[in-house]
């Protein structure tokens, strides 16, 4: 253990794979590959350097002997190992010595392989030693990758390693940080190359493969009994990115099932119980890694699926963390040894059941075997559970995923969820997904519900983020036991919002007051509606109805594009500009004050969705100018016109002009649609006109 091993040591007859219940390559280009290039370029070619510890376990015979293409290479001594630590540091370096023999290659485009020579051995060499072995020129075996079933391996094959197989690649977020680490590296290579010419490059491959110095832990499993690599890895330092609480999690569940007494878990039973964990592991990282471009953070998913199953506490971001690892699943659960206690005074503890039950002195009893506090049972189900959480933790994130099992109307409500902010309600909606007795019809009025208690409370209102997330969190856990319903939750949801009504002899009408306060402050600001957290959401509803109520002609409007939520492409723009120095806007609003134009301008009906960003050196243009398309001087498009833009830009586009009046007008048909789509309904006219802050535009906003 004390010993220091190079990559070229590392790699002296050992072939390696990563297990398929570990997570992908998470290393970010722009920061850990980067670090670790710059660890390469700085250091002095005579010189070691610490790079960490690379944890090794010999493959099992029975599995091993099963691969009949690295047959080949086992009966050639070479060792198949599992890469149980340091898999992030070893793909990297396995990268990057990829590049550099596509670099040479590429120097030498008809130079055969063992031609090329490069510090002091040839590229054909290199190959061999780090990268592939091919037996009788026609099988290939990958000395580093993946378990054939990984779909990182078919990408490492296809494009890292150039294989070109005809196994269909799936791309996720550990196939695009593959991706990246190779672009970097190209990239940075071709920029060492430039500035000291093939010595650079042979100064890192030297660096890489000789003076990079790792702590190499070998483990062999011919006997499991007396030594696991699961217990190794729960005391281990891990250097390099930080495992996430999931994998700690993972590797504590099987460290656990080597605590169980041969009478408990027996050999076999122990395998299955962790083939169940690895199984269910593979899964959670298939789908937190699905979408290559917003992969899915761990620690937020296992604090959900914490939320759904166990009792909710607010105690601290990582009360989870501390109930999961040190209390739920720690060792202390299970039940090893027990003490000798010959010569202590015997002292009974009551509890309410001995109360009832007489204690006969006469009878000797057996002793009793030791019971672990958590049985194995618990663990397999707690591993089910997360597994099945997954999948649907996945559809909640991204509901028009194909994939998803959902009907329209729960994707178009979980989507309009996601771009509201879905705040707390995640695990609860997670866990109406997993019950499979409930309804879709149940789900969507839940749904419903919830996004418009997020409106009104959160957006309306503007409560403190954790308001009532006690109550809801918690309701996640007993939908998901079947303690409770779903039209037990609406109601629950419909009642705290009560006080945001007021009761009338003429009916119950919404209480402007708490909008109207907050708006109020930002109009101080010259804001107004315009920093209302809920304006993108609430006119991008306005543009999805007007699509609807048009005949849907057009592809529905879409809040997110390829490169995630599309905050550039969907702009809101003040009509009337903020800075209306323009002839046009001086006539139209010439009988407004200058301290009211901030009203007219920051008001509801005076700003609009555009389905693109634009320059903002054209907004101060007049109304009738905005209409229409807008070319430079080489008659390429500089601005879209409102006329042929998204439904709202279309409406706003059919009127002649834009006065004080057409705001107000607009204002209060928006304020209409307000009450037709989070069912409520303003006390009078008068009350939208002051929420609209131009409710005295005939006579106090005027000279």
């Amino acid at each position: 253990m004390d010993q220091l091993y190079s990559l070229n040591e590392i790699f002296e007859k050992r072939f390696f794979r990563i297990p398929d219940y570990q997570r992908g390559y998470a290393w970010r280009a722009d920061k850990e590959v980067k670090e670790f290039w710059e660890d390469i370029v700085n250091l002095d070619d005579t010189k070691s350097h610490y790079t960490g510890q690379i944890t090794l376990e010999k493959v099992p015979d029975a599995i091993s002997k099963s691969w009949n293409d690295e047959l080949f290479l086992i009966r050639d001594m070479y060792k198949p190992m599992y890469i149980v630590d340091g898999q992030q540091r070893l793909t990297t370096s396995v990268i990057l010595v990829q590049c550099i023999c596509d670099f040479l290659n590429n120097k030498y485009p008809n130079t055969p392989d063992d031609d090329i020579n490069f510090d002091y051995t040839t590229l054909d060499k290199i190959k061999e030693r780090y990268l592939v072995r091919v037996f009788q020129k026609i099988t290939k075996v990958y000395l580093f990758g993946y378990e054939q079933d990984n779909p990182s391996f078919t990408f490492l094959k296809n494009r890292v390693f150039h294989a070109h197989t005809a196994a269909q690649e799936s791309e996720t977020y550990y196939t695009l940080n593959l991706e990246n680490a190779q672009k970097f590296f190209i990239h940075n290579l071709q920029l060492l190359y430039d500035q000291e010419n093939i010595n650079g490059i042979e100064r890192v491959f030297r660096v890489l493969t000789k003076q990079m110095k790792f702590n190499l832990f070998e483990i062999d499993n011919k006997n499991q009994d007396e030594f696991d690599v699961f217990a190794a890895f729960e005391s281990m330092n891990n250097r390099g990115k930080k495992l996430s609480t999931l994998e700690l999690l993972k590797n504590r569940l099987i460290y656990l099932t080597t605590l169980y007494t041969e009478q408990e878990l027996n050999s076999i039973s122990r395998k299955s119980l962790r083939d169940d964990i690895n199984d269910a592991w593979k899964v959670v990282y298939a789908q937190l890694g699905r979408n290559k471009n917003r992969p899915l953070d761990d620690d937020e998913f296992l604090y959900a699926h914490w939320v759904m199953n166990f009792t909710f506490s607010r105690k601290g971001a990582s009360a989870y963390v501390r109930f999961l690892l040190d209390d739920y699943f720690s060792t202390k659960k299970i039940q090893r040894l027990s003490a000798n206690v010959d010569g202590l005074e015997s002292v009974q503890t009551l509890k309410d059941d001995d109360l009832f039950e007489e204690e006969d002195d006469d009878v000797e009893e057996a002793p009793q075997p030791i019971v672990s506090a958590l049985t194995p049972q618990d663990i397999k189900d707690y591993v089910i559970s997360l597994k099945d959480a997954s999948v649907k933790w996945y559809e909640t994130w991204f509901p028009t995923d194909t994939t998803a099992h959902l009907d329209p109307e729960e994707r178009l409500w979980l989507d309009r969820l996601n771009r509201i902010g879905i705040t707390y309600f995640r695990p609860l909606v997670t866990a109406s997904l997993l019950r499979a007795d409930i309804q879709s019809s149940e789900r969507v009025e839940l749904f419903k519900t919830i996004e418009r208690f997020i409106f009104l409370a959160f957006r309306c209102m503007s409560v403190i983020s954790n308001y009532k997330s006690s109550e809801f969190s918690g309701s996640a856990r007993r939908i998901l036991k079947g303690e409770i319903t779903i039209n037990d939750v609406i109601t629950r949801l419909n009642e705290h919002l009560k006080h945001t009504f007021k009761h009338t002899d003429t009916g119950v009408y919404y209480n402007s007051d708490y909008l109207y306060n907050a708006l109020n402050r930002k109009f101080e600001s010259a804001e107004g509606f315009y920093s209302w957290g809920g304006l993108r959401y609430f006119l991008f509803e306005y543009e999805f109805s007007l699509w609807k109520t048009n005949g849907s002609r057009r592809t529905a409007p879409n809040w997110f594009d390829s490169e995630g939520l599309a905050k550039g492409y969907i702009s809101i723009e003040h009509i009337l500009p903020q800075t209306p120095d323009n002839d046009y806007w001086k006539d139209k609003f010439q009988n407004i004050a200058d301290g009211k134009m901030k009203y007219y301008q920051g008001t509801l009906g005076n700003l609009l969705l555009l389905n693109q960003s634009i320059n903002s050196s054209l907004q101060n243009d007049s109304f009738p100018d905005k209409k229409k398309v807008k070319t430079d001087a080489q008659n390429n498009i500089i601005r879209q016109g409102y006329s042929n833009g998204s439904y709202s830009e279309n409406e706003v586009a059919n009127n002649a002009d834009w006065t004080p009046e057409t705001i107000k007008e607009r204002g209060l048909k928006l304020l209409s649609f307000m009450e037709s789509r989070w069912n409520l309904k303003f006390i009078s006219e008068e009350d939208k006109l002051r929420l609209l802050f131009i409710d005295d535009t005939s006579t106090s906003n005027q000279i």
